[in-house]
C-alpha cells in the first residue's frame, strides 16, 4: 500500500494510530482509498507490527486528515476531509470537513457533513477537543481565499451538541 498520511490520539485508555492507504497493485484505475486505525491498550508492550488493522472508511476518492476526539459515550468522533464534492464537480464542488462517531472497535457510525467547511488540500489542520458529550472541532478555513496564491485562512469551528 501507499500511505499519505499518519496521525496518533490518545483514547480513554488506549493509543490509536490512524493512517491512509491506496494500494497500487490495486486493478482499479483509481483504486479506493482508506483510512486504517488500530487500538493499542495502554498495558500492551508496543512493538513494530504485532497490531491488525482495522477498515474505518474506505471510498473512491481521497480521505485525510483524519483526528479522533476522545468522547464520554461513544469511545470518540472521528473528523476528516473528504474530496468527493471536488472530484464529482471540479468546478463548484470543494473539499468537505465529515464527522462520524466511532466505538472502541473503530467501527464509524453514519458520516455527517459539515457544510459550511472551505479548504486547501492538506491543510485544514482540523483538531478537538470533547467537554462532556459536546466536541469542537477548529480547522483552518479558505473561505475568503481559496488558492495556494490566495491563501486567506481563518480559524472557524464547529460545535458538535450530543
Amino acid at each position: 500500500p501507499f500511505g499519505f498520511q499518519a496521525h496518533v490520539h490518545r483514547i480513554h485508555d488506549a493509543l490509536v494510530p490512524l493512517w491512509t492507504a491506496v494500494s497500487l497493485y490495486d486493478e482499479e484505475l483509481n483504486p479506493p482509498h482508506r483510512i486504517f486505525g488500530t487500538p493499542i491498550a495502554a498495558d500492551t508492550l508496543l512493538n513494530n507490527g504485532g497490531y491488525g488493522a482495522t477498515l474505518l472508511l474506505q471510498g473512491d476518492t481521497e480521505r485525510g486528515e483524519m483526528t479522533l476526539v476522545e468522547h464520554p459515550t461513544h469511545f470518540a468522533t472521528m473528523a476528516w476531509t473528504d474530496q468527493r464534492s471536488k472530484e464529482a464537480d471540479p468546478v463548484d464542488g470543494h473539499i468537505q470537513l465529515m464527522v462520524a462517531t466511532v466505538d472502541a472497535d473503530l467501527v464509524a457510525g453514519e458520516p455527517m457533513l459539515i457544510p459550511h467547511a472551505r479548504f486547501i488540500q492538506d491543510s485544514s489542520q482540523v483538531n478537538g477537543q470533547a467537554v462532556g458529550t459536546n466536541t469542537l472541532l477548529v480547522w483552518l478555513d479558505e473561505r475568503h481565499g481559496g488558492t495556494l496564491g490566495n491563501s486567506r485562512p481563518e480559524i472557524h469551528f464547529e460545535t458538535l451538541w450530543e
